[in-house]
Formats: C-alpha cells, structure tokens, sequence
C-alpha cells in the first residue's frame, strides 16, 4: 500500500495533474484547503506533504508546521527554482522543493527517499521521547529523596539543588541556581573545611564523605566528583543527611537504600555487581532479562560461563580490580560467528569498584547497555559519507567529525583554522548542532566585511543616538545569540579595540552597548574562524595574545582539498548530482576523465573551487556524463584561481580582478566566483588594490 499524502494551497489544475501523478506511483492522496490544516483532513497523521512553494515572507508557516508535525515531510513545488529560495525554504523546515511539472519517473525516487526521511523521523522522535521519558523519570527520584541534594561546578557555583537543601538553607529554591556555594552565609570554618573536602575529593577523583555541623544540627556529607569526556573532574555531587537523632538517621538511610534499590530494579540498562572472586553478587532485572543468556544471575561465577558478553565482562571486571579505577565506555561489536549465533548486538559497558563506606574495594560494578538500534540509525544515517552537510569519508574529514561530536557537547570557545574554502561555516554549523545549544540560535558575523565601528555596533547593539544613522534601539548579535552560538568569522582582521572589547566579553560575558553605560550580560558560546595565521599575527604584534589563548581553547584545523584527494570523487559526484538537479538535468555522474583532471588539480581554492567548477561543467554538459571538456579551463590547463594562499603578483592580478569585474558588470558574487575566491576575499583585495566600487 502506498503513502498517504496531502496536497493543500494548489490551484484546481495544478493539484490535479500532481495527484495523477502521484495515485500514478501508487500513492494515496488527499487535499486540504490550508498547510495548517494538512495533518488534520483525514482519520491519520499523512506521511507526507505537498504543497506550492510559499513567498518568502511566508515561510514561518513551514516552521510552524514542521515544529508542530516534526515527522511529516513537507515538499514545495515550483514552476520557478532557485538555489537562493531552495536553502531559505529548507532551512525553514521544508525536506526538498521540486520543480514542476517534472518528468514522471524522477518522482518514484523523490518519494521513496522522503518515505526512508520520514521513518528516520519517527525512529528519532521515538527515541527522544524515550529519553525525555528517562530524563523524567531520573529528576522525580532525584526529588523524590528526602535528604539535601546538590550539584555544584569546580569553583563552587550551584548547578542544581533539591527542595529539600532550599528549605534547610531558609532561601527559595529559585535563588540557588547559579549561587556560589561561599555565598549560603554558613560559619567561615565550615565553609573552608568543606572546600578542603572538595579539593581531596577532585584530586582523588574518589568520593569523600565527612561529617560537620550547621545551625546547631550534624550532617553526614558526600562528595562525589564527576567526570567529563576526558578524565578530569568539573563538577561535584553532593548528599547531605541530617543525623541529629542517631535512630532517624538509621531509618532515613534504609528508606533511601530501599530507593536505591527501587532504582537498581527498574533502570533499563543491565547492573551487575562482582564480587572480588568475579561471583555475580547483585543484579537488576534488565540483566536477568538480558537476550542470549550470558549467567547474569545471583551467585554464577562468571569465569565459567562461555557466553562472549560475559568474558567480556570479566576482561573489564579484572582490570577494574588490578587498577581500582573505572572503565568507561567500553564498545563491543560482537563477531561474525557471534552474530551467527544470534547475537547481533552492539553494546557499550562501564566498569567501576565497588566500594564500601571505608573505601575498601569489594570487587566491580558493570552498567551494559544495548545500543544495537542507535547504531543502525547512525549507520543509516551516515552510509551516504555526509555529517551535518559536509561530505568525506577519508581519515582526515573522519577525525574532524569525531572532533566535532567530542567538541560539540563542551560548552567552550572553539578557534577553527583553515584555507579559504575548507568549509569553516560548516564545521561551525555542526559544532552548534551537536551541542546542548542546538534549540537556540546560530548567529553568523563575517568579521572582515565590516569597519571596526559598523562591527562594534553590529555585536554590541547600539542605543539611538550613539552615532550618526543610530536612529533607534538596536541590539547586537550578541544579544541575539543568547542561549545560542555565535560564530565570527574571519577573526583574524578584526581590529585592535574590536579584539579589546571582544576579550573583555570572552573573559566575564560582559558587554554594554555603543552610547550606554548599562552592563549586560549574555550566555552565548562563541565559535571563530580565521584563513589566516593568528600566531604570525599574535607575534607581529596585530593581535592580541591573550585574546588568541581565549579563542583556542580548542581548535579545530581544516585539511586544504589537495591533502584529503581521496574524497574529491565523492565531493565531485555530490556536487554533479546537486546541479544536476538545479539545472533540470539528468547528469548521472564523471568519467574517468574527468576525474583524473579534478584529482591532478592543486585545488588552491579548496571545496568552494571544487564545486563552482562542477557547477560549470554541469550548466555545459550536453550528456549524461560530465567529461573533462565540460570542466573549466584552468582545471584543465593547471592554471591556478586566485586563493588567500596563492603567491601574488599584485599588478597581474589587479588586472585580473579589474577585467573580471567589468566582463560581470561590477557583480562581486559572480567575479568572485570566477576567481575561484570568497566574496570575503574579494572584499579584501578591493580594498588592498585601492579599487571602489
């Protein structure tokens, strides 16, 4: 049975010819009168949506639709595409705009892929849900304890705190949040030993438990250091436990182990304690459930058992008793002959001590967890070699990926480096979308393109009045970005007060606006972009070192096209397939002749080269096939565009751009695209060559 779609907002005509076409494929279609009213015209939620490509001021309706039905694909048809209207409408929301009419037989294809599109949806906003289910689950037990919870960051600030601690403390729970611990108004000697305690328990990374007072009442407190992706240790969780009468105490602490064990029971990750002879001591109901039968079961040496899962875990339990530290993340793909055998599972397992209340090591705790559905999602997601819109499968662009998804989740500054061309934007894009910051907004700032005033004003707002033109309140993108990323571009031509006001607001997350006073303050993450050697710059004095520390916390450097030739085909049948489809033809890839001439070229101006070259061979191609004729002249002779890298001779290439600009009538975009540069670039050697404009 085929797909139910909806067509809504067509002409009668229009909207005909598509459902012939569509029922054609074997398709079942309804119509609806509006786009707000697509998911409600029949007794189901549609599997996919049509409608006629919206103006551009209506575009909020497609966001509006695909955050209200996230799993519902929704396609634009136009009579008239453009790539300027094709990435506005996507990223609104849309899955693909389609010219039309089009040939029949490029519709079956489109369909099929928006149907995998959909079902990837609905397995991802499963699998949210499950974890906001888990998320919810996890605060209510974490509110239901009766004792003083606290999470608190290196240094003291408060992250999270139970009803509990605020009622204890005499302050609304609200007030906690972001307070430094030093700041509760607790006796100076309890508040030094507890950072004593602190600092032990993060040096140690093991936790620590001590007993103070407070308020004429005793306490039983915990420490427990927690861990980032690195090893190292930025936050503390802590319990507190009144103990001022001994016999509470003792029935408090049963009530919460009967949670803990509550909690032990009915997590969905397998939990299996090991006692020092590797005996199964404790175990929760998801490992007895555990497919395959691995002897997850009370009193079992594990030794004994032939299952590979658990030699596994007697591998990983050893090791946590030989070095009494964890094991983290331990990925296991079992083998062909296990797969055989009916195992085909991935899984990932954390091994820890077991401790007592003194510190003595009892043998090991495993947390196993399936992660096979995960896998097979990414696994899906990444068999066409893209991530977040950037193409590569060889082992360069395979390490910046990884870098992203282990830089991504760190809230901290990241410096990207690379040749014009690399794709910084785009690394910068997937850097928000896989942080925590994703729902907020990702605000661009193209450094180079502005004055030091015009971009003072454009990041840190301006009152009306602060300059000539400031007729209105305006705030910057600074502000914009709150709760969000802000990626600045071209760092490394920003000016000396621009870096000076920029440090002041990396150092405290401080700033005021051109002509106020008034101190504001902003949560953004900051993301830079430089073509250009900051530390040459940093050592000829043109720019601050201190501000160049700030920036790198982490960096991210992009490899120029010639060191990754491996991924050139790839790239190159990506971008054939792209204006192929731009200029309503069918170029179904390169001949070997072509992809000799793209992989013998020195790709000065990297991927943006790469694909402005395909982008010509495919506006002239007259085949199915592009070949090396179709390809730009200069690829073909070995004649180098201009690049930021390319050596210069100024007069030359003063002509150059000169008759460039004139042959385009002064259209910058266009010249720069047949110089093979950026329209930053170009900007640039404008203002170098004293040429206006």
């Amino acid at each position: 049975m085929g797909a139910q779609i909806v067509l809504t907002d067509y002409h009668a005509d229009t909207g005909a010819q598509l459902a012939r076409a569509l029922t054609q494929c074997g398709q079942r279609v309804r119509t609806a009168p509006r786009l707000d009213t697509a998911a409600h015209c029949g007794p189901r939620t549609p599997d996919l949506v049509f409608c006629p490509a919206l103006p551009l001021e209506r575009l909020q309706h497609i966001s509006r639709f695909t955050a209200a039905f996230p799993t519902v694909p929704l396609l634009l048809t136009t009579a008239t595409p453009g790539t300027k209207y094709t990435e506005q409408a996507m990223r609104a929301g849309a899955f693909h705009v389609l010219p039309w009419p089009a040939p029949p037989e490029t519709l079956p294809p489109l369909l099929q892929l928006a149907q995998n599109h959909a079902a990837v949806l609905r397995e991802r906003e499963r699998l949210l849900e499950e974890r906001q289910e888990q998320e919810h689950n996890l605060h209510g037990l974490l509110e239901a304890v009766t004792e003083s919870l606290l999470l608190v960051r290196r240094g003291g600030t408060i992250l999270y705190a139970n009803q509990v601690l605020a009622d204890r403390l005499g302050l609304p729970l609200a007030e906690l949040k972001d307070t430094n611990v030093d700041d509760l108004g607790m006796n100076p000697e309890i508040t030094a030993y507890r950072r004593k305690q602190a600092d032990q328990a993060y040096a140690s990374g093991q936790a620590v438990r001590f007993e103070d007072e407070h308020r004429g009442r005793r306490f039983a407190i915990s420490y427990y250091p927690l861990a980032r992706a690195d090893g190292s240790y930025d936050r503390l969780a802590v319990y507190a436990q009144d103990i001022t009468k001994t016999h509470s105490a003792v029935q408090e602490k049963e009530r919460v182990l009967g949670d803990l064990k509550a909690a032990f029971r009915s997590i969905s990750e397998a939990i299996v304690t090991l006692d020092r002879d590797l005996k199964v001591r404790r175990v929760n109901e998801a490992a007895l459930q555990w497919p395959g039968g691995p002897g997850f079961r009370r009193g079992r040496d594990l030794t004994t058992s032939d299952h590979p899962l658990a030699r596994i875990c007697v591998q990983l339990a050893r090791t946590v008793l030989a070095t009494s530290g964890p094991v983290r993340d331990h990925r296991r793909e079992l083998s062909r002959r296990e797969r055989e055998g009916g195992q085909g599972r991935v899984v990932t397992i954390n091994a820890s001590p077991l401790l007592d209340e003194a510190g003595q090591n009892l043998g090991a705790v495993l947390v196993l967890r399936d992660i096979t559905r995960i896998t097979q999602l990414e696994q899906r997601l990444g068999e066409r070699g893209e991530f977040h819109g950037m193409v590569g499968s060889g082992p360069a662009m395979r390490r910046i990926f990884d870098a992203v998804q282990q830089v991504g989740p760190v809230d901290s500054t990241v410096l990207i480096t690379g040749e014009s061309g690399t794709g910084k934007e785009l690394v910068a894009e997937a850097i928000h979308a896989q942080s925590p910051r994703h729902h907020g907004p990702l605000v661009k700032v193209n450094c180079a393109a502005l004055s030091e005033n015009l971009l003072n004003a454009e990041l840190f707002g301006h009152v009306r009045g602060a300059f000539t033109g400031a007729i209105r309140h305006r705030a910057g993108r600074i502000e914009t970005a709150r709760n969000g990323t802000l990626f600045l571009d071209e760092i490394g031509d920003i000016s000396p007060g621009t870096q000076r006001h920029l440090l002041r607001f990396l150092e405290s997350r401080e700033y005021e606006r051109l002509g106020e006073s008034r101190t504001r303050r902003a949560d953004v993450r900051v993301v830079a972009a430089t073509n250009t050697d900051l530390a040459a710059r940093v050592s000829q004095g043109l720019f601050r070192a201190d501000l160049y520390y700030r920036l790198k916390v982490m960096e991210l450097r992009l490899p120029p096209l010639r060191e990754r030739t491996e991924d050139i085909p790839t790239l190159a049948h990506t971008f054939a397939q792209r204006f192929s489809h731009r200029f309503q033809k069918h170029v179904h890839g390169l001949d070997d002749g072509a992809l000799r001439a793209l992989q013998g070229h020195s790709w000065p101006g990297n991927v943006r080269e790469l694909r402005h070259a395909l982008e010509h061979a495919c506006a002239l191609c007259t085949e199915s096939t592009l070949r090396a004729g179709d390809l730009p002249q200069d690829i073909l002779s070995g004649k180098a565009p201009l690049s930021d890298h390319t050596p210069r001779d100024n007069a030359r290439e003063r002509r150059r751009i000169l008759d460039t600009l004139k042959k385009n009538h002064w259209n910058k975009s266009t010249a720069a695209r047949m110089l093979g540069i950026s329209r930053t670039t170009l900007y640039k050697r404008l203002r170098d060559y004293g040429i206006s404009t």
